[in-house]
């Protein structure tokens, strides 16, 4: 990619390159790579929500965007976009993070549902752990879905 090249050159050119310079300079081209993205095929929230992650690897950008097109076509992305959105605005209201206890008090838990959701999340945690990091293509995508529906069918009944 030009923009690639083109950011090596500059890096390259820059003889004092602080640690300033470099987080400018890096939005500067995320900035750029975003605008160009969304020039093309990509709409922007694709762009956004791959971009906002700040990739390192400028490569896998495409690869990414695809993976949230092919999310975004699922029926199962409504309802997991409007979660996350509800779960990313109570974290904002937390002042400091390491505040939140993770830790869930079965105490607290009266209703069947709630036990067997608890019960079941302790149960497929390692496996979800391990699927997540490994979501990086849309048949990953598609594939962990198709686990998480029927994870949700199966505390349904």
């Amino acid at each position: 990619m030009v923009l690639i090249r083109l950011m090596m050159h500059v890096r390259r050119k820059i003889k004092s390159f602080s640690r300033y310079n470099k987080g400018a300079l890096k939005e500067f081209f995320y900035e750029r790579f975003a605008g160009q993205l969304r020039e093309q095929e990509f709409s922007p929230h694709e762009v956004d929500a791959v971009i906002s992650q700040k990739p390192k690897q400028l490569r896998d950008v495409a690869k990414r965007l695809i993976a949230v097109r092919a999310f975004a076509a699922l029926p199962e992305a409504a309802a997991l976009a409007a979660a996350n959105k509800r779960i990313s605005n109570i974290l904002k209201k937390v002042k400091d993070i390491d505040d939140i206890d993770a830790h869930v008090s079965t105490v607290l838990l009266t209703e069947p549902a709630e036990i067997a959701l608890y019960d079941t999340m302790n149960k497929l945690a390692p496996q979800a752990k391990n699927s997540l990091t490994r979501v990086t293509t849309p048949l990953h995508c598609k594939h962990w879905l198709r686990s998480e529906s029927r994870l949700m069918r199966s505390l349904k009944t």
